[in-house]
């Protein structure tokens, strides 16, 4: 007499939370809920935190451009953007959790990318995307090209990042982490409208565990002047900057691995430093040197912490731009 064989209930599909904080910029809106409803996969929750009490305007907004459930939560007043984005991820319903400002967009294979890389990879915490950077009408001019290995070792993903080694863009804000890990790490730190503060979860996250590279999916990041990064003031970038390398030196998830990996941890924090301080050093060289008066841009070069290779090369643009004053004088 035959036996039919067991069939074993099949595990349904991880839940995937893309959560969209919103404030008053409600324009951009529709390209973001777009992009989540052309995703490939299924199982995704949409939830919402609106910031700006927007009221009905921001449900007819995401009726007509989302086709499913949803879930709003409306602030009654509003609060710092890292309380908006700790909202999302202490609402989240989804294993994974992904958030999505409303100006971004991203590949419609973007989840099911980053879902297959977590689950296969069961060490990594983080799953980062391809990057792209696309203008105001949303026409992408910029793509990642290099090649890269899709497991790193968390300190070898934050050592090459931080050396550029990767091409991937800082203050990216949108990869996919595991919801209950980033909750238990403790989220986005509250740092000034929220810059750098993906860059400290990408710390957090990636020490003593894993990262894992999407070969297609691709976080579209809209570069605009009314963008945060392009917007705020350098004071508010520098006393980010200054806040996150602090965090370096006490936070207790980090600090808690800085005294497990004693001889490792110094060259890795150098390597952090350097890199936020690039990117403060490009902001000042490129976007606030157009809108200053040369006394205070000079000036503003002098708030980062000492970093010797950002003085050389702070030097290096004074010197420069200079030369360049002096031949138009001429």
């Amino acid at each position: 007499m035959s036996t039919a064989p067991t069939r074993l209930p099949q595990t349904p599909p991880p839940v995937v939370t893309v959560g969209i904080p919103v404030y008053k910029r409600l324009e951009t809106l529709p390209f973001a809920l777009r992009a989540v409803a052309a995703q490939d996969y299924a199982h995704i929750e949409l939830l919402v935190s609106d910031n700006g009490q927007n009221g009905e305007a921001l449900d007819a907004i995401i009726r007509a451009n989302w086709p499913h459930p949803y879930r709003v939560h409306r602030h009654p007043v509003t609060v710092s953007v890292t309380a908006n984005f700790n909202t999302l991820v202490n609402l989240a319903k989804g294993e994974y959790f992904v958030l999505l400002c409303d100006d971004d967009t991203i590949s419609a294979d973007f989840v099911s990318d980053l879902v297959g890389l977590l689950q296969t990879h069961p060490r990594a915490a983080l799953a980062i995307p391809q990057h792209a950077k696309m203008d105001d009408e949303q026409q992408v001019y910029w793509r990642s090209k290099l090649p890269r290995p899709t497991v790193l070792a968390g300190e070898e993903f934050l050592s090459r990042w931080a050396m550029a080694e990767l091409e991937l863009e800082s203050s990216a804000v949108t990869q996919m982490a595991r919801t209950q890990l980033l909750r238990s790490t403790g989220g986005y730190p509250d740092l000034p409208l929220a810059m750098h503060a993906d860059d400290a979860i990408w710390v957090r996250l990636a020490l003593g565990r894993e990262v894992v590279m999407a070969r297609s999916g691709c976080f579209n990041w809209r570069v605009a002047p009314d963008s945060t990064g392009h917007s705020a003031p350098h004071t508010t970038l520098a006393q980010a900057v200054r806040e996150y390398m602090s965090m370096l030196d006490t936070d207790p998830v980090i600090q808690a691995h800085a005294r497990l990996d004693p001889r490792g941890w110094p060259q890795l924090r150098k390597h952090l430093r350097m890199g936020a301080t690039k990117y403060y050093l490009a902001s000042w060289l490129h976007m606030y040197r157009p809108r200053m008066p040369l006394l205070g841009w000079i000036r503003s070069a002098f708030q980062m912490p000492f970093v010797p290779r950002y003085y050389r090369r702070v030097l290096m643009g004074l010197l420069v731009n200079l030369a360049t004053r002096g031949r138009r004088a001429i």
